[in-house]
């Protein structure tokens, strides 16, 4: 684990992958500040994790809450298909990042997805199929992606973009990692396509203890 118990606060902890997080987070010895809007859909307890109940559009109430943390972890997400664009992800990042100045947090990890934008490295599947069936959503973490790199210089932000995700358990798997690709182009298809939540929680646990990959965006598969 990390040379110093982590305090992390940790935002979308009532999905399956924020609950993971949780998990292996306090696993390794660290403390998990979770800010939610549903409190009562965090059923673990535990003496190092504290659920809070917030607004998370309210940037002047999360400040109150990032006091004295070590970074950011976020699991936002929404359900895939929609009838409609959604800003969701970008205004969810313009109000923590706006927290994060106003407390003087300098580190988040948040999570996106394979194929936010078209690349010559995308397969066609990715591009035409896996783009068609979830396009709003990716275009609006997207949006939050070219937030992070264009307006955020002064944080240290890492965009963690997985491929279709799983509830499988936990691997011990070698992750294969691109920077600046929407995907790892050696997983185009077949089971590398998709990754278990729990190992995706791995990778940005490892990447918060060893202060990695700040300033990037990167694609992961195992």
């Amino acid at each position: 684990m990390a040379t110093k118990p982590l305090k992390i606060v940790l935002f979308g902890a009532t999905g399956n992958s924020g609950l993971q997080v949780i998990q292996q987070a306090i696993e390794r010895g660290h403390s998990v500040k979770a800010l939610v809007r549903t409190p009562h859909k965090v059923e673990m307890q535990h003496q190092n994790l504290k659920v809070v109940k917030t607004n998370i559009y309210d940037a002047e109430a999360l400040s109150s809450e990032l006091k004295d943390c070590d970074l950011v972890l976020s699991c936002l997400g929404i359900r895939g298909k929609m009838p409609s664009g959604t800003s969701f992800y970008i205004d969810t990042m313009r109000s923590i990042t706006t927290a994060m100045r106003k407390t003087n947090v300098k580190r988040i990890i948040a999570m996106s997805s394979w194929g936010t934008y078209r690349h010559p490295s995308s397969s066609c599947f990715i591009d035409y199929g896996f783009r068609f069936i979830i396009a709003r959503v990716l275009d609006s973490m997207r949006e939050m992606e070219l937030f992070l790199e264009h307006d955020c210089q002064d944080l240290d932000f890492t965009v963690v973009r997985p491929a279709g995700l799983t509830d499988h358990p936990v691997t011990d798997k070698e992750f294969k990692v691109e920077v600046d690709c929407p995907c790892v182009p050696q997983g185009w298809c077949g089971s590398n396509f998709s990754i278990p939540r729990a190992d995706v929680a791995r990778f940005m646990l490892d990447t918060a203890e060893s202060y990695s990959f700040p300033k990037t965006c990167l694609s992961i598969m195992t």
